[in-house]
């Protein structure tokens, strides 16, 4: 393993070509695929009702791996309940809870 600083390789942020162009192949059959329907993702749609199973994993892997409030600030959380729409039978209940 080298040490010090870095020499040669990718500049950081640079997408890798072999990924870039594995994922031009994949969109170029894809669009193929779903060229051979009426509805513009027929194909995919019929994939994913065969196999919901593996469709929702490949699903999952879109989202978003962390989530940020405002300004990249933590998720702000504000809570509050309208005691004047409670039961009084509800209102008992969370008053012997303490």
């Amino acid at each position: 393993m080298a040490r010090g600083k870095k020499t040669g390789g990718r500049v950081a942020g640079t997408p890798n070509k072999a990924t870039a162009s594995i994922k031009a192949a994949m969109l170029s059959v894809y669009e193929g695929l779903q060229a051979k329907h009426e509805n513009p993702h027929g194909h995919f749609l019929e994939w994913a009702e065969s196999n919901p199973t593996e469709f929702y994993k490949l699903a999952s892997k879109l989202l978003p791996l962390q989530v940020t409030g405002e300004d990249g600030e933590a998720i702000k959380h504000e809570h509050s309940l309208d005691l004047t729409k409670l039961s009084p039978e509800t209102l008992r209940e969370l008053a012997a809870q303490g």
